[in-house]
């Protein structure tokens, strides 16, 4: 098992997001049946543009099986702000089965997100489709960070050409343009 790198991040100590990242691994590790396959650390920390006062940390965890209600609940019940505060704005938190991202599909299926932070009202879904999803997964490809087991290139399925297009200076879903704002597409958030 690999655990958390040590991270950087301006103005909040690296002890402070090192033991989150850590316990909020160990509490994933916790509430699911099978250790996760892998979870990483994606988002302004993992690219470079974290700015404490209005960037979260977003993970993506990718389960061996599909969750059940009760690893769903569990999830809920130890990461809220309430239970585990986030010493960043907050937590940004999907969790996708290997066997819906082995292989690039156009929305992939997600099993559980969770948005939480100081400042917001808990976001929980079950799981579904994700539209955004595959702009989630090519960036963890991009520049994820492991939090724990391999690398995301080696996790998620590669995405073809022309799947994904970029516009001219417009952020890439958010990613990398230190936007404060968050928005949900079918209840999940998009990550800033």
């Amino acid at each position: 098992m690999t655990g958390p790198r040590p991270l950087a991040a301006p103005s909040i100590p690296n002890d402070r997001i090192d033991r989150y990242l850590r316990e909020t691994v160990a509490r994933i590790e916790g509430e699911l049946r099978h250790p996760p396959r892998s979870v990483v650390l994606v988002g302004s920390l993992a690219s470079g543009d974290f700015h404490p006062a209005s960037s979260d940390l977003d993970l993506i965890v990718v389960a061996r099986t599909r969750l059940t209600p009760e690893e769903k609940a569990g999830l809920s019940a130890v990461l809220r702000h309430g239970v585990h505060p986030c010493p960043a704005h907050g937590l940004d938190l999907i969790v996708y089965a290997d066997e819906a991202i082995v292989e690039a599909v156009r929305e992939p299926r997600y099993e559980y997100s969770l948005a939480t932070g100081a400042a917001w009202t808990d976001e929980i879904s079950p799981g579904g489709p994700y539209p955004g999803g595959l702009i989630d997964l090519a960036a963890a490809r991009s520049f994820g960070r492991p939090l724990r087991g391999p690398h995301p290139g080696t996790v998620f399925g590669a995405i073809p050409d022309g799947w994904i297009q970029r516009s001219s200076g417009v952020p890439w879903n958010g990613i990398g343009s230190g936007s404060t704002t968050r928005s949900t597409t079918r209840g999940v958030p998009t990550r800033c």
